[in-house]
């Protein structure tokens, strides 16, 4: 369930005694300078922990796993395309010199689509596993399967393919979260989120933007935990939230 509803910090007890899983609360902080500030806050109740667990720390605006701070030391990459042993062998490397995660474009979804080889899950839980060896978080990239929900809302069938990759990657050690969408998206990527979190609250939901000032968009920020700039030199073209 998520919904916006004024709530006290003193009603918050009363409000995890519903058993709500995902709520927006408004909240209204007190500065002695500023004055009265209101912002949307998104609450998410989660009643037992797991291994590999990774949230958003709110007061230092970073990522944490197992409940101790994680900063990112990564790169997206397509080095998959040279086959999983190469990409096995250059995480490895890439752990040695201080790595702690990555994203391989396309992974999530070749672990959901089969794209014509018959090995493709022995080979993703392959990638998976070395990273969880060599103590690499992996961002699942599965715009493929987010994409076409986010811009139609989705099929049935297409709704069931996301459920099943979910379930079947939820609990690897080795995930740090869902990468779903990059540089746009539909009005329903807040209601991806939102199943997303419903299936498995303990990874947080990623996307990355060229251009930094669409940040602020509402399906963005309804719709992600965690917003990327994309730090190109030049101009880059501007996100969009169609």
């Amino acid at each position: 369930i998520k919904r916006a509803v004024p709530v006290s910090f003193q009603a918050l007890l009363a409000v995890k005694s519903a058993s709500i899983l995902n709520i927006q609360v408004n909240v209204t902080l007190h500065h002695p300078t500023l004055g009265a500030l209101e912002r949307k806050v998104r609450l998410l109740w989660v009643p037992t922990s797991q291994a590999g667990a990774t949230a958003v720390d709110h007061r230092s605006r970073g990522i944490v796993v197992d409940g101790r701070p994680f900063f990112p030391v990564s790169w997206m990459t397509t080095a998959d395309s040279f086959g999983t042993n190469f990409m096995a062998t250059a995480m490895r490397d890439m752990a040695r010199r201080g790595a702690n995660s990555i994203m391989i474009y396309g992974l999530g979804s070749v672990g959901a689509v089969s794209w014509g080889n018959p090995n493709w899950l022995e080979e993703v839980y392959q990638l998976m596993d070395t990273a969880q060896a060599v103590g690499i978080k992996v961002q699942l990239h599965i715009i493929q399967m987010t994409g076409p929900i986010s811009r139609t809302g989705g099929t049935a069938e297409q709704w069931a393919q996301l459920e099943d990759f979910v379930n079947v990657w939820k609990r690897h050690p080795a995930l740090l979260g869902y990468y779903v969408a990059d540089d746009s998206t539909g009005v329903h990527l807040p209601t991806v989120y939102s199943k997303l979190r419903e299936w498995d609250p303990y990874h947080v939901v990623t996307m990355a933007i060229a251009g930094i000032g669409d940040a602020w968009r509402e399906n963005y920020l309804a719709g992600v935990d965690v917003v990327m700039p994309e730090n190109y030199p030049g101009s880059a073209v501007p996100a969009k939230s169609w």
